[in-house]
């Protein structure tokens, strides 16, 4: 059963928003659930930015899906728009001001009477569960309402009260030990302060990481439970622990290796490869990091396809007029590929919209092929077998292919195949010898009679040839015959070439000469009929035939050919041997029809094609005519592709853009070269707006011109580093590099005595002595550290000053890799010039020791510290103004000795703090709290503050400010290392009075040092 839990998100905080963590369930018992603000849907909610009829959730085999309703809004779900989609378990679908979050609704299991027993497995299962909330009750602290109504409640007092005696005696004990400088047996005693449950609590530790993914945690906790000897779990319970926790080490790596392969995997597109990832849910689903890192890969995938979806949706209304120009031409395989190639993409489109539009293609092609079965029959009745072949000859080219109707025509073109095949070609040529026929078919009288082909056959495209000449030949010499103008000549030899087998290309090669040839045919005929019915038109134009000597003006036409008057002689002149710039001359005196506009091309061809790969200006303004027909675009293209040398018209044909011709793919090139250029153009402004925009403008270009924007980006920064490696500031800055590693050197010399526990001993009290001479050289390798850094509580002095164009330079080259990584991941490698700048801050005004890394890592820490000091000062904090003055002061210290920043936080404020007034109130000088056992040591006390994780360390003094009490914990050795630990990432300081208290916690290193000392 599943539920959809319904927030109002614009009230986050309330009990129905999404922190309220309460809302309107809805349950989905299997039926369809409209969604949207209009009365009558199955959920109406009222907030803008929701249509009135918005999405739906319909049920299906094993779940639910949603399908948003073409709104403009769109549907969210995860953050990701979507057309529809399978609902998952903690989906979030974000509609206007509502958050729906899509989530199973669990029943608690009933056990009726008499059922029987549970097995070993659940009864294993219900141990872990019940060891999983043990452990639980205890991280939320031993006074919580879950731990004491575990324990009934006359066995509670005497439970708690013993185990407080218990864990008070140990604690008491443990203090006596570290006053005694017994420090080495603290951490064992701690860790076993309650042995009888200490095998237990290993098992809820682990069952804890187990819950979290951790798997390799858990069993690392096991092996040590397993070499205790007296832990009081058996042995075989922790071996078949072991064994299930690297069973599920081995699935995890598995979905690893196979999630990283599947995104790795350059060969399958985004749509395919988003379903597999999508798949490897439901098989590696119950394994809690693999799932998250899963659903970050699904999210990324998912927008790359929208993004790549959103670029191709401005083309969409040109795919559905090159569909109908294709049916207009009868091209219904060119027409459904159009449609195809969208499908194939795997892109978000409409599936419904997709299968509309097949299905009008399919549609148009079943009419014409019912009409050109008609014909072929008639043409049988009338015996003519070769005639009926060559029609469906025609329609074979291409324009059925793909289409329902296909397979019908197919079949009825290998019957007439065979039946032609039987017959004599005299029998088919009516008598005549084979080659007296211009495109006839005919079989040579040699051949052997071809077998008819099994049923079922689908003509071959590559069948062997039995032409009468070599199809180049005919090709070569048609055009000879074609640009010399004589036209007749021309279509009979290329009509000769098609008495071959030809495949489609051949054919096509052809048939586009013989079309050529025809229309320049046809625009003689026209251009003799406009003469003849208008002569007085043309009788001041001089024309001259192809050789170009002049013959004079026409005076009229004669039997289909011009009368010329030249010098009072008149003589007769055939149509063909007029030059091409004459019958232009003669066709501006009319007003040609848009047919006899688009032949006049192919007339202007005779005398040649201009060589370059674009068309001729005085060609333009006629094809842009003769396109505003769908009729005439086929045609049209093929001008276009002889215009431009190019030997077939590409697929969809041609499209004006800016002044010139293009194929789509030329086009969509063109228009994303433009808009690259339109974006870089706004990279080179000042506007940090207009920056951004440029950058996800070449981002969203990504998918559609990869390589070009990579060549962009990849030339921009070539020109940027040669320039920044230039500027004078280079020089200076390699001082402040040796000046810095210098700094190191002495860091490491101070750190080495600070840390050793031997020479810089703690606890000291009987040692005072020899304690002094230790201290005072610790000292004197602090301060070389401070020569070089200068006062840690001053700003830093003296560097090298950056120009705003070095920096400016330095952030355009950082900002852009990301994106010239992304669309080249395998062929960018970062420059061995550049790698001197990834070391350098951002923006800085100034470079100096404190802000200058010696690599990339301490590149990131740095940035790091600079992020945690602002957010300090910004806060605001529950720490007073002298609380966050003291952990200023530990910053700067620790920023000296090249230590990271700690951050400032609220729960480790409360716990020293409370500790300052325990101390206060109590007059007692101690780390440990003996009133009450569960605030006893730091770390109890930072657990009942509200801070559970990482390791935990405290200092306390009784002295004036923060700087005193600072400067006396640097000349007591274990509070000095306690400031110093690279492991500490969060501290709060508490004041009451004279007394002060520290509290660090974020790191493993640190479990000691908690000796009261009068300060």
């Amino acid at each position: 059963m599943f539920v959809l839990v319904i927030h109002d998100q614009s009230d986050p905080a309330g009990p129905s928003g999404p922190a309220g963590g309460r809302g309107r369930r809805v349950p989905l018992a299997g039926e369809r659930r409209t969604i949207g603000s209009a009365e009558g849907n199955s959920i109406v909610l009222r907030r803008a930015g929701i249509a009135p009829e918005h999405c739906v959730i319909e049920p299906i085999e094993d779940g639910y899906k949603l399908v948003d309703l073409h709104t403009e809004q769109g549907t969210l779900v995860n953050g990701a728009f979507i057309a529809q989609r399978k609902l998952e378990p903690g989906d979030r679908i974000e509609l206007g001001g509502c958050v729906l979050v899509f989530e199973r609704r669990s029943r608690a299991p009933s056990q009726p009477a008499g059922a029987p027993k549970t097995t070993p497995a659940e009864q294993a299962e219900q141990a872990r569960q019940d060891a999983r909330a043990k452990a639980a009750g205890k991280a939320a602290g031993s006074g919580s309402p879950e731990h004491r109504e575990s324990v009934p409640a006359g066995q509670r007092s005497r439970t708690s009260g013993g185990l407080r005696a218990a864990r008070t005696a140990v604690y008491t004990l443990t203090a006596v030990l570290l006053i005694a400088g017994f420090g080495s047996l603290v951490p064992g005693l701690l860790g076993r302060a309650d042995g009888a449950t200490y095998g237990e609590d290993r098992l809820s530790l682990a069952a804890i990481y187990e819950d979290a993914g951790h798997f390799a945690r858990a069993v690392r906790v096991l092996r040590e439970l397993e070499q205790e000897p007296d832990s009081g779990v058996k042995e075989q319970r922790i071996a078949a622990e072991l064994d299930r926790l690297q069973k599920l080490q081995f699935r995890e790596q598995l979905g690893r290796e196979e999630l990283a392969a599947l995104i790795g995997d350059q060969s399958l597109a985004v749509g395919e490869k988003l379903e597999r990832v999508r798949s490897l849910q439901g098989t590696f689903g119950d394994l809690p990091r693999i799932r998250e890192e899963i659903r970050e890969r699904i999210n990324e995938l998912e927008l790359v396809a929208l993004e790549a979806s959103q670029s191709t949706r401005f083309s969409l209304v040109d795919l559905a007029q090159m569909s109908e120009a294709l049916l207009a031409q009868r091209d219904f395989s060119g027409a459904r590929n159009v449609w195809m190639n969208l499908r194939e993409s795997r892109l978000a489109v409409d599936l419904e919209l997709l299968e509309a539009a097949e299905a009008v293609v399919d549609a148009a092609a079943g009419v014409e092929a019912r009409e050109l079965l008609e014909r072929v029959d008639t043409l049988v009745s009338q015996d003519d077998d070769l005639g009926a072949l060559i029609v469906l000859d025609d329609t074979e080219l291409r324009a059925f292919r793909g289409t329902s109707s296909f397979n019908a025509l197919n079949t009825r073109a290998l019957e007439l195949e065979a039946l032609v095949a039987e017959r004599s070609p005299f029998d088919l040529l009516g008598g005549a010898m084979p080659g007296e026929l211009s495109g006839s078919r005919g079989v040579e009288p040699d051949a052997p009679e071809a077998p008819a082909p099994p049923e079922g056959t689908v003509r071959s495209e590559t069948a062997p040839r039995v032409a009468s000449r070599d199809l180049d030949q005919a090709v070569e010499a048609g055009d000879a015959l074609f640009f010399e103008g004589r036209l007749e000549q021309a279509l009979s030899t290329y009509s000769e070439g098609l008495d071959a087998r030809l495949t489609y290309g051949e054919r096509s090669r052809l048939a586009r000469r013989i079309e050529r040839a025809r229309r320049a045919e046809w625009f003689l005929d026209s251009l003799c009929n406009y003469v003849e019915a208008e002569p007085i038109r043309v009788a001041t134009v001089a024309i001259a035939d192809r050789s170009g000597e002049r013959k004079g003006v026409i005076r009229g036409v004669r039997d289909g050919e011009f009368q010329v008057d030249s010098e009072g002689e008149r003589y007769a002149l055939p149509p063909e041997q007029l030059s091409s710039n004459s019958a232009l001359a003669l066709a501006r005196s009319f007003r040609l029809a848009p047919e006899d506009q688009l032949n006049l091309i192919f007339y202007r061809m005779t005398d040649g094609i201009p060589a370059g790969d674009s068309v001729p200006p005085e060609f333009k303004g006629l094809i842009r005519q003769a396109m505003e027909s769908p009729e005439r675009k086929g045609a049209a293209d093929s001008a276009i592709a002889f215009l431009r040398g190019l030997p077939e018209v590409p697929e969809w044909g041609f499209f004006e853009h800016e002044g010139e011709w293009l194929s789509f793919r030329e086009r969509e090139q063109a228009q994303n070269h433009a808009a690259i250029r339109a974006a870089v153009a706004k990279l080179d402004k000042q506007g940090g707006k207009a920056y951004d925009a440029g950058l996800e403008e070449l981002k969203s270009l990504m998918p559609v011109a990869r390589a070009e924007v990579v060549e962009v980006l990849a030339a921009r920064r070539s020109r940027m580093l040669a320039e920044l490696l230039l500027r004078s500031e280079l020089a200076a800055i390699e001082k402040v590099t040796a000046s810095r590693q210098e700094l190191e050197r002495r860091r490491e010399h101070a750190l080495e005595l600070i840390f050793d526990q031997v020479k810089y001993f703690y606890p000291y009290a009987h040692r005072q002595t020899e304690y002094h001479k230790v201290q005072q050289e610790v000292d004197e390798r602090v301060e070389p550290v401070r020569e070089i850094w200068g006062n840690e509580f001053q700003p830093a002095e003296g560097g090298v000053p950056i120009s705003s164009r070095f920096n400016h330079l330095l952030g355009l080259l950082r900002t852009e890799q990301p994106l010239l990584m992304l669309g080249d991941p395998d062929g960018f490698r970062e420059e061995p010039e550049f790698q001197p700048f990834k070391v350098l801050p951002s923006g800085a005004d100034r470079i100096t020791v404190r802000n200058l890394a010696l690599d990339v890592e301490e590149r990131l820490q740095l940035d790091r510290d600079q992020r945690v000091l602002a957010k300090n000062a910004e806060g605001p904090w529950v720490a007073l103004k002298q609380e966050q003055e003291q952990v200023q002061i530990t910053n700067a210290y620790r920023l000296m000795m090249g230590r990271p920043a700690v951050q400032i936080h609220d729960a480790l404020v409360r716990s020293a703090r409370g500790h300052c007034e325990w101390m206060s109130r109590t007059g007692k000088f101690s780390h440990f709290n003996d009133e009450d056992p569960e605030l006893f040591d730091p770390r109890l006390r930072m657990i009942a503050a509200g801070y559970k994780s990482g390791g935990s360390g405290e200092n306390i003094a009784r002295i004036g400010g923060a700087l005193a009490a600072h400067n006396a914990w640097l000349h007591s050795s274990g509070h000095h290392r306690n400031i110093l630990f690279a492991s500490h990432r969060e501290m709060g300081t508490g004041n009451m009075g004279s007394l002060w208290c520290q509290n660090f916690a974020g790191g493993q290193e640190y479990e000691g040092n908690l000796l009261s000392e009068d300060l």
